[in-house]
């Protein structure tokens, strides 16, 4: 199995299928509760991402292709030789959004790597970076990273959203089995 089919399996186990929770904000088109129509997610393909698709008849097949081409291609993942570390970055892309991901990922490869510049962009030197440094440091500190990322948001800038933080705890530090 190649590094994309194990991280598109662990992110569906983690994602789910259908909801469409009219308080969850990701659910509606304008990305606001309220906001748009009221369309769901499914797989982890939100309405707030993707207004113009019909998110209840979502493909597994289609997820795959969307995550393939936004998330794992558009960032270079293949390209990290660490499965753990891929799929860890990719789980975190899908569920943080690459706009916070990325800067994370780097922020943590920036705390055992002082060169590494954070500008948001899995390139050529994040992702040398990212292979030259110990696999387990690393996915230690994106469990971390993570962690703080969603207290941080819950409880500080969305309190609403403190009901997903047991949940997104348990992501943040669920352990992935090196290959």
């Amino acid at each position: 199995m190649d590094n994309f089919t194990q991280a598109f399996t662990y992110v569906i186990g983690n994602e789910g299928g259908y909801t469409n929770d009219p308080k969850d904000l990701g659910n509606w088109t304008g990305g606001k509760i309220g906001s748009g129509i009221l369309k769901g997610t499914k797989y982890g393909i939100s309405a707030a991402s993707y207004p113009n698709l019909d998110i209840k008849n979502l493909t597994l097949s289609q997820a795959q292709q969307i995550y393939k081409n936004d998330f794992w291609d558009k960032n270079n993942l293949n390209l990290i030789t660490s499965s753990m570390i891929s799929i860890k970055c990719f789980d975190m892309l899908v569920n943080m959004g690459s706009g916070n991901a990325n800067p994370l990922i780097q922020l943590a490869i920036k705390s055992l790597n002082e060169t590494i510049i954070v500008d948001g962009n899995i390139g050529p030197k994040t992702i040398d970076t990212i292979n030259s440094i110990d696999e387990d440091q690393l996915f230690n500190l994106l469990e971390c990273a993570s962690g703080v990322y969603y207290w941080t948001l819950s409880t500080k800038y969305n309190k609403s959203l403190s009901r997903y933080l047991t949940g997104w705890l348990n992501r943040a530090y669920k352990k992935i089995t090196k290959k």
